[in-house]
């Protein structure tokens, strides 16, 4: 490029930094308005009585109980379990695989005292609690009837209501892996009084919060499946009028609240016509008290079958809840639709192209990683089966690009030639690509396919629980989060979208330049427009990208001095006009007329006179 098309580059590339920079601070101002206006109706647990943003979080005081609070522990391989008395559900659940931190190799602590991820953290009610409304709870008081190392069961009674929940832990090696509680409710009339509509009650489906500051605030929030399709309402969703968010849903099946990583799912065994109620709160993460800024936790819960329950009259429901990492294959094990938890869809605008993507890339990474052991080398694995799978369609681009770049003299002729007819010039330059056999969307077919591709694999690794705490070569200890290795000025310096902003220029700077020079100074700016939209996303995405271009540039190179493309003139053929030649295939049929019939004169055998 010259010293204009650079200068070019320079000022938009300012420009693009210094937009950025002023929407964060307009997001920020917004997220304190919304902040002052929620504290006003805020509602649950944790409720805030100030709306300043270097105040604190003030939670809610629980009810003092009439009966004294218990809390029994179940465990397995996978989880433990806490079990309260206060509201006859999972207080919280600690999940033995899942380090809250990335654990360095200098680590102060031994393994068994890492602090572990740790789902319902931010809720002073458990998983399961009855609930009448948003934000309104029974606050019962439940006994212990039996308990042992898979099993509970609680019980109280809420006036004429007898309410028992049998909480029992599944098997490790089944569907879930360890990670699933079925839960059996009971519920009985135990009086003379007018009959209970079961419609009036909620499970409690508990909260979750982003687990770190640079967590994605879009992928927080409240998902349910019914009538076939699943919905998923992020922290933004609820506010203002929609802090208190309701729904009907007819053909029912499950619902929970979920971050990037991790999910709270409870699930009924057969479908019903039933509801759901979500909202949000603000908190604080913990380990970034002081810096965190805003965030918040969602919360919800899922309605009971629309029963009446006469005197008398018991009624059984069974759920499965899910207190887990949001791991495709684990999920794909779950009936009932619940692999939709994963969100592969849920990419706004692409999510249907990424999709389809998604899945097999998923099952595939997984695969690699059992061979090699690191998901880094699974990546750039998966990046050479790509590259190599459309390497057809690289060299038919290369040969297009090239024959375009050949083509330019010619076409730059047209343009002074025909500089004051556009319509004229249009004709006579798709009349050069005919006779020369150059197709102009030729070289567009590699980025064209790859770009469902990309985005698949955008949508894969960034709820891709699996690259949690992987590491990848020396600076890079986290796949699932920016490789940053400092910070100057308070900027981060993330090492990988740089190697993929300079690859992307050697790529390009390899490549044949097509159309005029406003377009490939355009055509320049996309590796800053990369470099800047991808410069926070998880490291996995930029580790990809990177060993594609670099993949590419080798492919390039190989193709760059062969001699077999060259410009060769076709011969125009002329189509036959109607009339003359061959007949047009549009051209009118004509009737052939009668044979003549002949008239016999004579001829037979016959006597001479």
């Amino acid at each position: 490029m010259d010293k204009t098309a650079w200068i070019v580059v320079i000022f938009c590339s300012l420009g693009i930094f210094w937009w950025f920079g002023e929407q964060k601070k307009i997001a920020e101002q917004a997220k304190y308005a919304q902040r002052e206006r929620a504290a006003q109706s805020a509602v649950g647990a944790g409720q805030v009585d100030k709306t300043g943003p270097d105040q604190e979080v003030v939670e809610e005081t629980p009810k003092t109980p009439k009966k004294a609070i218990e809390e029994r522990t179940l465990s397995n391989t996978k989880a433990d379990w806490v079990f309260t008395t206060g509201g006859g559900g999972i207080e919280r659940v600690r999940l033995k695989e899942h380090n809250l931190k990335y654990r360095g190799k200098d680590s102060e602590l031994p393994e068994d005292e890492e602090p572990r991820v740790m789902l319902n953290a931010h809720s002073t009610h458990p998983i399961g609690e009855l609930t009448t409304g948003v934000g309104e709870f029974e606050d019962l008081v439940y006994a212990v009837v039996s308990s042992g190392d898979r099993q509970i069961v609680l019980q109280a009674q809420n006036g004429e209501l007898q309410i028992t929940k049998t909480f029992e832990l599944s098997d490790p090696e089944g569907s879930g892996r360890g990670h699933v509680v079925h839960l059996e409710l009971r519920m009985k009339h135990t009086g003379a009084a007018r009959p209970f509509q079961i419609s009036d009650y909620y499970l409690y489906t508990g909260s979750v919060a982003a687990l770190f500051p640079k967590e994605w605030e879009n992928q927080t929030g409240f998902s349910y499946y019914y009538e076939g399709d699943d919905e998923f309402h992020d922290v933004t969703h609820f506010e203002d009028e929609d802090l208190k968010y309701t729904e009907d849903c007819g053909e029912f099946i499950w619902g929970g609240v979920e971050n990037q990583f991790y999910a709270i799912n409870i699930c009924a065994e057969k479908e019903y016509r039933g509801g759901i109620w979500g909202t949000r709160r603000p908190v604080k993460l913990a380990g970034y008290e002081e810096n965190s800024g805003e965030y918040y936790a969602v919360e919800g819960a899922i309605r009971l079958p629309a029963l009446a329950l006469n005197p008398g009259q018991e009624e059984v429901f069974n759920y499965e809840i899910y207190t887990g990492p949001k791991h495709y294959r684990t999920l794909k094990e779950l009936d009932r639709d619940r692999v939709e938890m994963i969100g592969f869809g849920r990419m706004p605008i692409f999510g249907w192209m990424a999709k389809p993507f998604s899945k097999p890339l998923s099952l595939l990474m997984d695969y690699l990683f059992g061979i090699f052991g690191n998901y880094g080398w699974a990546i750039i694995c998966i990046t050479l089966i790509i590259r190599f799978a459309i390497w057809p369609l690289h060299i038919k681009s290369q040969r297009t690009m090239k024959r375009m770049s050949l083509l330019q003299p010619k076409m730059k002729e047209l343009k002074e030639k025909y500089k004051d007819n556009p319509q004229k010039m249009n004709q006579e330059t798709m009349g050069l690509y005919r006779d020369y056999g150059v197709n102009p969307l030729g070289g567009c077919l590699p980025i064209l396919l790859q770009m469902p591709i990309f985005l698949g694999f955008f949508a894969m690794l960034r709820s891709a629980v699996e690259l949690r705490h992987q590491p990848w070569l020396s600076w890079v200890e986290d796949l699932s989060m920016p490789d940053t290795v400092t910070q100057i000025g308070g900027f981060p310096l993330n090492i990988l979208p740089i190697l993929m902003g300079i690859t992307m220029v050697l790529q390009m700077r390899m490549t044949p330049s097509t159309g005029d020079k406003m377009q490939r100074r355009i055509f320049m700016l996309m590796p800053i427009i990369f470099l800047v939209f991808c410069y926070g996303f998880a490291s996995a995405l930029a580790l990809y990208w990177t060993a594609q271009n670099i993949i590419s540039i080798g492919q390039t190179w190989l193709l760059r001095n062969r001699k077999d493309v060259e410009l060769v003139k076709r011969k125009r053929v002329a189509r036959p006009v109607p009339g003359k030649g061959r007949p047009s295939f549009n051209a009118p049929s004509q009737k052939k007329s009668p044979k003549r019939k002949q008239i016999r004169t004579g001829g037979g055998k016959g006597k001479r006179s």
